[in-house]
């Protein structure tokens, strides 16, 4: 992804800021004892999709479900035959509105850490990464509003 240098760093700042708060709830934690956890995430959207849903304004909400001018919904990443990293178009799902928008924005911080680091010139929606990763943002600090302890644990400053 192709993102402002500030709108990249907003979206990790978010993101760990709420994953790191999530691991230190027992209830969206993975892993036996012993193990690296991993994030529970389907638990949380139970938590917080009604908010995100009743709240993300309708442009946010069309960018990442690729229901705006810009279909698809932000792509994910597969393993072709060459054993090369490819970017594919992936439905997000039938799943709640609010659930499809946490994976979507799961998937931009995903396509921004591990994906193309392409020139502004190759994308193919010219600036259409840099309102993905806000429309993102937007989610993270709305899932994190929407739950008491994840609020208090991911703003602690």
């Amino acid at each position: 992804m192709n993102v402002e240098r500030h709108t990249a760093l907003d979206l990790m700042r978010a993101f760990s800021r709420l994953e790191f708060a999530l691991k230190q709830i027992p209830e969206f934690v993975n892993g036996a004892v012993g193990e690296t956890p991993e994030t529970q995430w389907s638990a949380f959207y139970v938590h917080v999709r009604r908010h995100i849903e009743n709240n993300l304004s309708r442009k946010s909400k069309d960018l990442l479900l690729g229901t705006g001018p810009n279909d698809p919904p932000p792509m994910r990443m597969q393993v072709n035959a060459q054993r090369r990293i490819e970017f594919v178009d992936a439905p997000l799902g039938n799943g709640p509105e609010g659930d499809r928008l946490m994976d979507a924005a799961r998937r931009v911080r995903n396509n921004l850490v591990h994906g193309g680091k392409e020139h502004a010139r190759q994308q193919r929606y010219p600036g259409n990464d840099d309102e993905l990763a806000r429309a993102a943002i937007d989610v993270m600090y709305l899932a994190m509003a929407s739950h008491q302890e994840v609020s208090q644990l991911a703003y602690y400053d």
